[in-house]
Order: structure tokens, then sequence, then C-alpha cells
């Protein structure tokens, strides 16, 4: 097959797989996100039926080329994400047809007896098996999970992993991989901002009403039954009480006129790019364990600190610090 030269993965782009990068491209802006999962189901997940018989031959070509083993999982990985991008930037509920697209993939093709003995038909189907075991595909059920808004009232009895979307400020982490496309990183970091943004509006406005019911109370009756005060929901999953704390406890002073943020910002000046991997762990472990208490730090969690830190990237202790080795050794810790 022909390829046009790309730097992405470090792999060519096949002009097969561009057909039907631009065949996505063309009806997502044409059809609804019921239409496009129709669509996305019929030619990558069933393998049969698909009209557009041009379309269809690409992506025989793409599943029996030698390469299809290692590479497919790049190309459906950035399929998903045309339609999730385009889904995304909308402002209507169509991002909520992520989760129905990730659906696909646990749901058994539908194909007839005897399309199942077509090699092309059981290969397609053998590479979308072995692309829902890969970290692309994982990233993506967490990038669904992020844009799903359902009810969180059981939210203490679920994994942790279906609480990534409370969590803008691990997006990067969880949602983005080294093989990530800039494509993938755009549309990551603007839920990120939005996400973000939301939250810190729903805790200012959360916190504002908590200060005026504390001032209320001190207020004489009459007055009371004149100032009625909205209620604001909690946006975090934490009691009244512990929220109350936790943000004394972060906003407050806790070294002289320093706060949590004075003093991590401090932390990351003195960590400089010219520290070692070695040297920043260590300096890392005094960081984390001086706002721990020392009953608690010297029972046990110290020297499990200590052992993880020194486990993590450990052939490379004398290598310069950089954004990244700083980012996946704290991601390591989390």
């Amino acid at each position: 097959m022909a390829t046009v030269q790309t730097s992405r993965y470090n792999r060519s782009i096949t002009l097969e797989e561009q057909k039907l990068y631009d065949h996505l491209l063309y009806w997502i802006e044409l059809e609804s996100p019921s239409e496009m999962i129709l669509r996305f189901q019929t030619l990558f997940i069933n393998g049969v039926g698909y009209p557009d018989f041009e379309i269809a031959q690409a992506l025989k070509k793409v599943v029996n080329s030698n390469l299809a083993v290692e590479d497919y999982r790049y190309v459906l990985n950035r399929c998903c994400h045309i339609l999730i991008n385009r889904w995304q930037s909308s402002r209507t509920q169509s991002q909520m047809a992520v989760p129905a697209l990730m659906k696909l993939f646990e749901t058994p093709p539908h194909t007839s007896i005897s399309a199942i003995h077509s090699p092309a038909v059981r290969r397609l189907h053998h590479l979308t098996k072995q692309f829902v075991e890969t970290e692309q595909y994982l990233t993506l059920r967490r990038l669904a999970q992020v844009l799903t808004e359902a009810a969180e009232s059981q939210a203490g009895h679920r994994p942790l992993g279906t609480l990534i979307r409370r969590y803008p400020y691990l997006y990067e982490h969880c949602l983005l991989g080294e093989e990530s496309t800039q494509e993938q990183k755009v549309t990551v970091h603007q839920i990120q901002a939005v996400r973000q943004r939301q939250f810190e509006i729903d805790l200012s406005q959360y916190v504002t009403y908590q200060v005026r019911r504390s001032q209320q109370i001190h207020l004489p009756n009459a007055l009371k039954s004149q100032r009625i005060i909205p209620p604001v929901a909690n946006p975090t999953l934490l009691t009244e009480q512990a929220l109350s704390q936790a943000i004394h406890h972060y906003v407050g002073k806790v070294e002289g006129s320093r706060t949590h943020k004075d003093i991590a910002l401090n932390f990351l000046t003195q960590v400089g790019p010219a520290s070692s991997i070695r040297s920043f762990k260590d300096d890392l472990y005094q960081y984390i364990t001086a706002s721990v208490d020392p009953e608690y730090g010297n029972r046990k969690f110290n020297n499990q600190l200590y052992y993880h830190l020194q486990n993590s990237l450990p052939d490379g202790s004398q290598q310069r610090l950089n954004d990244f080795i700083l980012i996946r050794t704290c991601n390591h810790l989390l």
C-alpha cells in the first residue's frame, strides 16, 4: 500500500487509512450521533454490509496489512477520536454519545454465519478484540467516563476509576499517554479547562453560601425570616464538615505566613532541571513527609513512601530531571 510519511508514533499513515479518516470527517458533519454510531458499528465492529464499497475495501486493505497487528490499534483509536472530538466540541448533548460508542466494543458483532467464514471479517474481529486490551482503549474508556453525566448518588460504592470525571486536575495524566496525538491532547485539555472552571465556580458558590449561613446564625429571628438564602449543593464527595476542614487546611497558613501552595511552588523552584532524578526523589520524599504527622509517618508510611519512590525509574537515577520524568514520578505515586 502507498503511504504518506508522518512523525506520529514514528510510523506511516497509508492512503487507505487516510481514506477512512476523511470518510468519517465528512459524515460526522452531516449525521446525528446515533447515525454515526450505527455507521461505525457496521464498518468497524460488524465488518459486513457497509454501503460504501470503496471505504469497505480500504478498511479491508488496512486489516490485511502485514503491519495490522501492531498498527491497527492506532487506526481504530484515531477513528474513535474523530467522532469524539466532534461530539465533544458540540454544545448539544451529542457528547453523551461517547459512552455509547465505547459500548460497541463490548457488543458481539452482528454478522451472518456465512460472513464469519470470511478471512477478512475474522481478522477484523480478532484485531478489534486485541484493541480492547490496549492502553489506547483504556484511555478512551476513561474519557467516556469523564464525559458521562450519570447520577452519582452511590458514588461511595463505585470503583475509583469511575470517579475520574470529578478530578479534572488528573485528566492529563489519566487520559493521555506517551503516544497520544495532538488532537487527543487538545480535546482533553479543552475538557479539563471546562470542568476545572466549573468546579471552581461551584466550590466558590458553595463556600459563599456557607459563609452567608454562618453570618445569618447571629441575626435576630425577625431578620432571619426576611433573608432567605437559596441552598447550594456541595460539589464534592466530602461531608460538609470534612470539606470545611479541608478548605481551612489547604487555604490557610501552615508555616508562618505560607500556604500549601506557597510551599509547593517553592519546592518546584528548588528542584529545577539541574537536579538528578535521584536527588529529586530524595527532595520529594522530604517534601511529602514534612507535612505528615510524625506518629503516623513513623509507623509504615514513611518507609513505604521511600521504597516506592526509589523503585520508580530505578535505572535513570543519574539522569537530569525534566517535565516528563517529574510528571511520571508523581503520577506513579498517585
